[in-house]
């Protein structure tokens, strides 16, 4: 799963190995029907954009790489 703190400015999950990840949230913002975070780790930039329905986009771009990821929120 991946969490997000939008109160703590931070995204954090569970590697497949069970080590603890966490990213911290530089810029967010609210438009229409959707919040959107961007930040950057390991030499990576990422976004996410959460709509008001639970969905949720996740893409990561490095040089020459990109993943994109489609899920649904549930709160915790």
């Amino acid at each position: 799963f991946l969490g997000v703190d939008l109160a703590g400015s931070r995204l954090h999950g569970t590697r497949p190995d069970g080590t603890e990840a966490s990213s911290t949230i530089r810029n967010s913002f609210r438009q229409d029907d959707r919040v959107m975070l961007t930040g950057v780790e390991n030499g990576r930039a990422w976004s996410v954009v959460l709509g008001d329905d639970g969905s949720l986009v996740l893409t990561a771009a490095d040089l020459g790489k990109a993943y994109v990821m489609f899920g649904y929120c549930t709160q915790r």
